[in-house]
């Protein structure tokens, strides 16, 4: 085969290794793969066919490619998934461009460096950038069996407009990149912008998403809870965490932060006490909370996922990795912080 791509014209270019011998071989194909980028000119891309049989290429072929493309001495390469053909075979692109960093760039499988533009299945986009579940629950477009259609099938498939969607999943792309907090010294903060931080950010990603995880929970129950008695545990630990949360931040958002807030403005040291002494109560919801996160994340082996998992099952476990870990940032910042600050005034 070598021979063969050697002969290849140089500039865009197509390797089909839809063949019985690769079938049989499918080991041998990110070599030849690897020779064919070898063979590419600079600036241009070469597409690899290979077949169906052999799987996925996001599952093995691209990630072997990406490292040993990055231990070569050729220029950057982007690669990147295209499509399943009619034939089944798969098709991925890659490209040899001198303007790109040296490491290889995984389109399809990361969202950190381009927007989309509806040709990444559901499926790819919610496991690189899970908040887009939301918008799609939203738009009742299914990410989990339908997960394998493009986005733009999907879209056509509800009657949806894509050139607004895509303006409207891309800016929700963007504000989730730009949501890495600065630097701030929140001990050193005023009390007012910290609780403004704590309501902004933590008790809104709480509002926006138990409800949604209520319903991951109780259908991945609904629909595995047979074969895995474990889920039954973790939709009642769950609903547990669910009801003291709402309860907690109602206590904080009517009660303590309003007094904290009052107290920080006016110096009121007799308000300040007042809501001192509430906060006993809160660090105690606070250990209550974390022992139901430690026994959900017993009860599931560390959120470890069963053999063929669906994608609401693997989502539904990824989020509550996320929530778990947003409400300890969350208890640290009250905790260990402003707590400790109001205590000590």
């Amino acid at each position: 085969m070598t021979e063969e791509i050697a002969a290849m014209k140089k500039g865009d270019w197509s390797l089909n290794l839809e063949d019985p011998y690769f079938e049989e071989q499918c080991e041998e194909i990110w070599t030849e793969s690897l020779a064919a980028v070898r063979q590419t000119k600079e600036g241009h891309y070469v597409n690899i066919v290979t077949p169906e049989v052999c799987g996925d290429p996001r599952d093995r072929l691209i990630p072997q490619l990406a490292a040993a493309l990055q231990d070569t001495s050729m220029p950057a390469v982007e690669i990147r998934y295209m499509d399943q053909c009619g034939c089944g075979g798969h098709v991925t692109r890659i490209y040899r461009q001198p303007s790109l960093p040296r490491h290889p760039v995984i389109r399809e499988d990361t969202y950190m460096e381009q927007a989309f533009n509806g040709t990444e299945t559901i499926g790819e986009i919610v496991a690189g950038f899970p908040g887009a579940s939301n918008l799609f629950k939203e738009s009742k477009i299914d990410f989990c069996c339908g997960g394998n259609r493009t986005l733009s099938a999907a879209l056509r498939q509800q009657q949806i407009e894509e050139a607004p969607f895509l303006q409207r999943l891309n800016e929700l792309l963007r504000q989730t990149r730009q949501k890495q907090d600065r630097d701030v010294d929140w001990r050193e903060a005023p009390l007012s912008d910290l609780i403004d931080h704590i309501v902004q950010k933590h008790h809104a990603y709480l509002y926006k998403e138990l409800p949604l995880l209520s319903e991951f929970v109780t259908k991945i129950l609904r629909v595995h809870g047979s074969v895995h008695s474990e889920l039954a545990v973790l939709h009642t630990l769950f609903h547990k965490v669910k009801m003291e949360l709402e309860q907690h931040l109602i206590v904080e958002e009517e009660v303590v932060f309003p007094l904290i807030a009052a107290a920080a403005r006016t110096g009121d040291q007799a308000v300040l006490t007042q809501a001192a002494k509430t906060i006993d109560e809160l660090e105690s919801d606070h250990s209550g909370v974390g022992e139901l996160l430690k026994e959900m994340r017993r009860v599931t082996g560390n959120y470890e996922l069963p053999i063929g998992a669906c994608r609401t099952y693997t989502l539904a476990f990824q989020k509550l990795e996320e929530m778990e870990a947003d409400i300890f940032e969350h208890i640290h910042l009250e905790n260990n912080v402003l707590f400790p600050r109001v205590k000590s005034a």
